[in-house]
């Protein structure tokens, strides 16, 4: 049997190369160099893990911070409100509501919680905008719950999801917001598709998102999915099902938000969050930097960098007037 050496691991000039190379070999990060573990001088030494090999997201399909900002966050407040058209007319007035839904989908009262999301188009983007709400209840059950939470379901083949996200995300999609989703898409056949949420509604924007690229046929180039504040959903083929179908997936984190940091993460064989995490360490005020992060969920890099938890950041996204479900609720 051959034994494998540093010379040997530095034939693999990529990190895919090298992860997929030889049994021996791994990619040390810091130095961008394929070897062996003992021969690695730094800190991260990627090994059997291709998927958080560094990579940015596709140019074709950029991060639009000004549309972030201005556009999807009010459009995700407008979803803590009975009537979204008030937030909607103020902030995003070329945005046309369409519908709402709310539903009960706690069943056995783990936060007692309802789920909402509702649609609307915008003619001059020529999208369908398909908005998920965020918890409805106290967010201290919130992160009790994500802290607990591990059974998971198949979601459609596509991967493994936690299991209340699944039931949450069926109930609500089925039969009331499929119906207003196929209607929409009927009228505007060849508008794309933005797909958003806050916190559990980026959750279930995640869900959502897969779900119409793999179940009503959407083509992935043509789906947007933008969260701010989302919480771990999927195993890593989910994780990989929707950064090879969905190339424009961001997911915004602010500073030291906790619900992106939950459920814990507790292995490389776990849950995992999917690419790309745009990373602000600042109040995000205009002008703030942010940045992209290019693995897909590596310990020690990016948020998972922190330790502490700041509550405040979750409901502080884009610094609006007040905490992002406050302000939905009061007409934004």
């Amino acid at each position: 049997m051959r034994i494998t050496v540093a010379a040997d691991c530095a034939e693999f000039k990529t990190c895919s190369s090298c992860v997929n190379g030889t049994a021996d070999c791994g990619w040390c990060l810091e130095e961008k160099k394929c070897s062996t573990s003992t021969d690695c001088k730094t800190v991260y030494f990627l090994k059997d893990e291709p998927s958080n090999c560094p990579r940015q997201p596709d140019p074709n399909f950029p991060f639009n911070e000004t549309l972030a900002r201005n556009w999807v966050l009010p459009l995700c407040a407008a979803a803590y409100g009975t009537e979204p058209n008030v937030c909607i007319q103020k902030h995003v007035p070329t945005a046309t509501y369409y519908d709402r839904v709310e539903v009960v989908c706690d069943e056995f009262k783990k936060l007692g919680d309802n789920c909402s999301a509702y649609t609307s188009y915008d003619k001059s983007l020529q999208q369908i905008i398909v908005t998920f709400r965020g918890s409805a209840g106290k967010y201290e059950m919130f992160i009790e719950f994500l802290s607990i939470v591990n059974h998971k379901d198949d979601f459609f083949g596509t991967g493994k999801v936690y299991d209340y996200f699944h039931t949450a995300f069926l109930k609500i999609w089925q039969p009331q917001l499929q119906t207003q989703f196929r209607a929409l898409r009927k009228v505007f056949p060849g508008y794309k598709v933005l797909v958003i949420g806050h916190s559990l509604g980026g959750a279930l924007a995640a869900l959502g998102a897969a779900y119409i690229a793999k179940v009503e046929g959407v083509p992935g180039k043509d789906i947007r999915l933008i969260t701010f504040g989302e919480p771990r959903v999927g195993d890593k083929n989910f994780a990989d099902y929707l950064e090879t179908t969905i190339p424009s997936s961001y997911r915004v984190v602010h500073q030291l938000d906790p619900i992106p940091r939950l459920p814990p993460k507790l292995s490389i064989f776990d849950m995992v969050h999917h690419r790309t995490e745009l990373w602000y360490q600042n109040d995000m005020t205009p002008g703030k930097k942010y940045d992209i992060c290019p693995y897909q969920d590596l310990d020690g890099t990016c948020a998972n960098t922190k330790q502490a938890w700041v509550f405040d950041d979750h409901t502080s996204y884009y610094h609006p007037p007040a905490a992002i479900p406050a302000w939905g609720r009061g007409g934004c």
